[in-house]
């Protein structure tokens, strides 16, 4: 394997110096001055759970990158929860998506990708006594069917400074608000903004309506059990204007809620990701913008604390679905849906049902 790969590369060299007289010498030098650039790849790591104990056993795949091509190795966390990564001279460190048995990982949450090259201001600098930590999420055993929704985006500005959303009716607008053919909303989510030009910096409130409603804001990803109480009506940001929230190597802005929401209080979780303030030219002169993504919002319909999705796909997973649905019976499905949105719109709890009712021939579709 190791003799195929340094005859292929010898082959590509070659090829280069055949061919880039027809080119110049920049290409030939650009390859050459990358290798002159690699430094040994060794790493360390730590993989934790939502509850901070050790995970082990995890498949760690990774990527090394080379000037003239890639590599895909893998290895395991010991019991401790470590893992090392020793690959000789490479460019560049990528951890895919850990694994393992009852365990969920989101790269998202999770920083990605190390830069090694010698001519880099910020290479990563492995050191044993200090792993760099990696999150997976322990699943939990109890799950239900949740009532999901697809993502929104939300924004406000210096001109329109309130922004709400219903997720019944999925639709933009005030609280309470009269929408011709819908009748009156009811945001679940609101959203106000304030900008302050001086320190250039944005004040960003989140509310949610109802009696039972509240907000709760986490840090990361934790289990998908709601808590029971911690709740308040309004959680606030101070964003700065200048910062990129899109951060690089795969982390992004991002806030976790949990929820309750409308008058039963649902229980829910959410994500919101921020996006960056821009600036905007009207008939009435400029404007300034701030925006968000919510996404990620599963509502338990049944009154319990349980955000367990009982159809919990492989993140990624494009194919998940396709998998899924031959095993399911359709028809109990769609009752179920249309039971848990009318709920939903008039504010009701859903009795809970039978789930195994939702497998073909009342098979346990929970794996």
């Amino acid at each position: 394997m190791k003799q195929n790969h340094k005859q292929m590369i010898l082959l590509v060299l070659a090829v280069v110096v055949c061919v880039q007289p027809l080119f110049g010498r920049s290409f030939f030098s650009v390859v050459m001055g990358a290798y002159s650039t690699m430094a040994p790849i060794d790493f360390y790591g730590l993989l934790l759970d939502q509850d901070g104990n050790p995970v082990a056993d995890a498949k760690v795949p990774y990527l090394i990158y080379k000037p003239l091509g890639i590599s895909r190795y893998s290895c395991k966390t010991q019991a401790d929860g470590r893992f090392e990564i020793h690959r000789g001279k490479g460019l560049m460190l990528d951890i895919e998506d850990i694994s393992l048995k009852g365990y969920e990982y989101h790269e998202y949450q999770n920083e990605t990708r190390f830069d090694y090259q010698t001519d880099m201001t910020k290479r990563h600098v492995p050191d044993k006594a200090n792993p760099v930590v990696f999150r997976i999420r322990r699943k939990n055993p109890e799950r239900v069917y949740l009532f999901e929704l697809g993502w929104v985006e939300m924004q406000v500005s210096r001109r329109t400074p309130v922004s709400g959303y219903d997720l019944a009716n999925h639709t933009h607008g005030r609280h309470n608000q009269i929408q011709s053919g819908r009748g009156r909303i009811f945001c679940d989510l609101e959203m106000s903004g304030e900008f302050d030009e001086e320190a250039r910096q944005w004040t960003v409130t989140f509310t949610a309506n109802g009696e039972n409603a509240g907000l709760l804001p986490i840090s990361e990803e934790k289990l998908y059990e709601a808590p029971s109480d911690g709740y308040r009506k309004s959680v606030t940001m101070n964003l700065s204007e200048e910062e990129d929230y899109t951060r690089e190597h795969g982390k992004h802005g991002k806030v976790y809620l949990y929820a309750r929401l409308r008058d039963p209080g649902y229980y829910a979780r959410f994500e919101i990701f921020i996006l960056r303030s821009h600036s905007t030219s009207t008939s009435k002169g400029p404007d300034r913008w701030i925006s968000f993504t919510v996404s990620g919002v599963f509502i338990n319909p049944y009154g319990t604390r349980c955000l367990e999705n009982l159809f919990s796909l492989p993140p990624g997973d494009s194919y998940g679905w396709e998998k899924l649905e031959p095993k399911l019976d359709l028809d109990e499905l769609d009752k179920l849906e249309d039971t848990i949105n009318q709920a939903f719109k008039n504010q009701e709890l859903v009795p809970m049902p039978d789930f195994r009712k939702l497998g073909k021939g009342g098979k346990d579709i929970i794996d």
